[in-house]
């Protein structure tokens, strides 16, 4: 798949889902006014293995931010199950920061 800047007729509906995907979730963040650092490149190879199983159900996958207070970066940002989404997101809720190290997901 070649990495596209805007959407084009040459590309197929699949990469063009893709490049939706990406500016949606863009600016999602940028209206929620958090800082987003993530080329169209860098979300693909996030997702590039687990495109089948994008979803908000048990058993698919999501973008999670590790820390909740930092930005969407290639650092910051990982695909992971919903399951884990929501042990992240409860736990930034109760003002805690996840404990990474007992986590044996490999996404």
């Amino acid at each position: 798949m070649s990495m596209y800047r805007t959407i084009t007729k040459d590309m197929s509906d699949f990469e063009r889902g893709i490049y939706q995907r990406y500016i949606a979730h863009k600016n999602q963040a940028v209206w929620r006014g958090i800082d987003y650092q993530l080329s169209f490149e860098d979300y693909w190879r996030m997702w590039a293995t687990h495109m089948d199983k994008i979803g908000k159900s048990a058993g698919t996958y999501q973008m999670i931010r590790k820390d909740k207070t930092k930005g969407w970066t290639v650092d910051n940002s990982m695909v992971g199950t919903k399951e884990l989404a929501v042990k992240v997101n409860g736990a930034h809720r109760r003002g805690v920061q996840y404990n990474w190290k007992n986590e044996n997901e490999n996404t």
